[in-house]
C-alpha cells in the first residue's frame, strides 16, 4: 500500500519520527497519542496491522463459534437417534418378555412336560422361563448400553473446543510476545 505511492517504509517512518520530534516540542500528549494510534495501524513485519490481525482475530472467532454450534447440532442428533433406537430395542425386549410369557410358555412347556419330562411340566416351565429370561435380559442390556451417558457425550465437540481453546491460547501470546 505504501509503495503504490511511491514511498517506503523507511521514509514513512523517517517522517513519524520527524513529525513526533516537532510536537514532542509543543505539546508531547499528542506525540504520544499520534504514537500509540500511528503503532496499531502501522503493519508489522507481515504486512497486517495490529487492528488488522484483531480484527482476523474476532472474525475467525466467530466463524469457529458458527462451526461448533454446527456440529454440536450435528452430534445432538446423532445421539437422539441413539437414544431412539436404544428405546425401541428396551421396547422391543419388553414385548418379547410379554409374548414370551403367553405363546412361548405355554406350547413349549406342554411340549416339554409331556414328551420329555414324563408329564412334570412344573421343571419344564422353569426350563422355559430360564431361556426366555436370558433372551430378554440379553436385549435389554444392548439397550441399556445404548443408552449410557458415555455414549451421549459430544466427544468430537468436546475435543474440537479443547483444541480451540489452546489455538487462541497461542495465538493471543503470539501476538503479544510479537511487538
Amino acid at each position: 500500500m505504501i509503495a503504490d505511492c511511491g514511498l517506503t517504509t523507511q521514509s514513512v517512518i523517517r517522517n513519524i519520527a520527524t513529525t513526533l520530534e516537532e510536537w514532542s516540542a509543543v505539546n508531547p500528549q499528542s506525540a504520544i497519542e499520534f504514537a500509540l494510534r500511528n503503532h496499531f495501524l502501522m503493519p508489522d513485519s507481515d504486512g497486517r496491522s495490529t487492528v488488522g490481525l484483531l480484527r482476523d482475530l474476532v472474525g475467525g472467532g466467530t466463524h469457529l463459534v458458527r462451526q461448533e454450534v454446527t456440529l454440536v447440532r450435528v452430534e445432538m442428533t446423532t445421539a437422539m437417534r441413539a437414544i431412539g433406537g436404544g428405546t425401541a430395542r428396551v421396547a422391543a425386549g419388553g414385548v418379547l418378555i410379554v409374548l414370551g410369557a403367553l405363546a412361548v410358555f405355554v406350547g413349549v412347556i406342554l411340549l416339554v412336560g409331556d414328551q420329555w419330562l414324563r408329564d412334570r411340566y412344573w421343571l419344564a416351565a422353569l426350563i422355559v422361563a430360564l431361556v426366555v429370561g436370558g433372551l430378554s435380559a440379553f436385549l435389554v442390556q444392548r439397550g441399556r448400553k445404548a443408552l449410557a451417558p458415555e455414549r451421549l457425550m459430544p466427544e468430537q465437540t468436546v475435543a474440537t473446543l479443547e483444541e480451540d481453546k489452546e489455538w487462541i491460547k497461542r495465538r493471543l501470546t503470539s501476538g503479544a510476545t510479537s511487538r
